[in-house]
This record gives C-alpha cells, structure tokens and sequence, in this order.
C-alpha cells in the first residue's frame, strides 16, 4: 500500500493518517509526532521517522523514551556515529538505555 507516495505496511496506514491529522490539528503535540515515527519505523521509513523524533525532541527537550526511539531510529539506519552520540548524551543527561542497544552501539562503535 501507498501513503503520499511511500510504501507502508496496510496496517499502518489508518496509524499514520491518524497522527497526522491530530498534529495537523496541533502541530505542538509531541506525542503524536512520536507515534507517527514508531509508525514509520516499523515501515522501514526511517528519514519520515527521524524526522518525527526530531520534532518532538524539539517540543520536549527533556524526554529521554524521545532520545532512546531517536537512537534506535538511527541504529536502523545503520547511522551508528549518531546513535553513539545520542547514547553518551543520554548517559550523560542521567538517562537509562535499554541494555540491549547499548551493547549493539558498543559492538558498532569501539569509541563509546
């Protein structure tokens, strides 16, 4: 199935035009633009979703669950220099990592 142009799974579709109708409607909603990129990445559309993660980092700065989906998102794009910095931000911050992705950044990036 097709959503403007870009292959997503059928299911995600009514997800996807769901969130974006609520941030069209409030475009300062942090959750719904952290919804609609949990929908991108389980699409594989990881640029739509880093985009969404990004606006709602934006609108709350402090949330370490946005800097955690935000380094999964990058770990799937095989972006694994961000992911490493976003995980040594969060560690910093005072944030928890999941365990698991803190051992595939470490695997990826000797650095960390």
């Amino acid at each position: 199935m097709y959503l403007n142009n870009l292959k997503v799974e059928k299911n995600e579709i009514p997800t996807i035009k769901k969130y974006t109708e609520l941030i069209s409607k409030n475009p300062k909603n942090s959750d719904a633009y952290e919804q609609r990129s949990k929908s991108y990445t389980k699409c594989s559309r990881y640029e739509k979703a880093l985009i969404d993660i990004n606006k709602a980092i934006s609108l709350n700065k402090n949330s370490f669950h946005l800097l955690n989906a935000r380094i999964i998102i990058y770990w799937k794009m095989q972006d694994y220099e961000n992911a490493r910095k976003d995980l040594e931000l969060l560690i910093k911050s005072g944030g928890k990592a999941n365990e698991k992705l803190v051992s595939a950044v470490k695997r990826k990036s000797p650095v960390l």
